[in-house]
């Protein structure tokens, strides 16, 4: 049977001389692993990590295989430092983590593809795409952070703001308002504020925390990541 659809190269694990195994985040069949075995060597940019592609599939009983791959766009820029390359690494595993908890396959590659494009043309922060991409990954996941109340103290494992206590998180306006931003407004708009450099780390150590605290594994590429982005901060 053959199917065709499109989406973004998650992961790619070579297999002898010829053959890969890719992850491929579709917008319709959610996260599907295919074999290419050297079907696309005159195309071979189509089947490279990051990589936004047309494909034609072969469905067999237990997997699929890669017939046909046309590029859609490529995020070569991506390759062009350490932290562009751990930040597009980071958002690919937290998604194929969740990708057993959300069905809605769909949003998923479209906040990849906007935080993908926007890490490679460096047109935002890092810090400011990371941490749009990791609220947006809570809410599709159901955890809608509770942003009334009337007070500044965010509790990461309730997920709404509280009176003071020590295990609570002080909120400045700016970072409220952002994070509100962030959870109303459509995906493509919501990378669209800004923040002072005090209040951009705030707002990354939040969102990196309250997500990891709702995943049911860990991350390994986030040591590696935050290692790298310590030294920009």
């Amino acid at each position: 049977m053959l199917l065709k659809t499109s989406g973004m190269v998650m992961k790619v694990k070579e297999i002898g001389d010829n053959s890969r195994l890719l992850w491929i985040l579709t917008e319709d069949r959610g996260l599907i692993r295919a074999f290419d075995r050297g079907q696309t060597r005159k195309n071979f940019a189509a089947t490279e990590q990051f990589c936004l592609s047309d494909f034609l599939l072969f469905r067999g009983r237990d997997s699929f295989k890669v017939n046909l791959a046309e590029v859609n766009e490529v995020f070569f820029d991506l390759r062009t430092d350490i932290i562009t390359f751990s930040l597009a690494s980071y958002f690919c595993e937290v998604i194929c983590n969740i990708m057993a908890q959300s069905g809605d396959s769909n949003q998923l590659l479209e906040l990849l593809t906007c935080s993908l494009h926007l890490v490679a043309k460096k047109s935002k922060d890092v810090l400011l795409v990371k941490s749009v991409f990791e609220l947006k990954i809570a809410c599709l996941l159901g955890f809608f952070p509770n942003l009334t109340g009337g007070t500044r103290y965010f509790s990461l494992q309730d997920g709404c703001l509280l009176q003071e206590n020590k295990n609570c998180i002080s909120l400045s306006d700016d970072v409220l308002a952002a994070m509100s931003f962030i959870i109303n407004l459509p995906i493509r708009r919501s990378f669209s504020f800004q923040l002072s450099s005090k209040n951009l780390c705030l707002l990354n150590n939040i969102t990196e925390k309250y997500l990891i605290n709702r995943l049911e594994s860990n991350i390994k590429s986030l040591p590696f990541l935050k290692r790298f982005l310590s030294t920009k901060t």
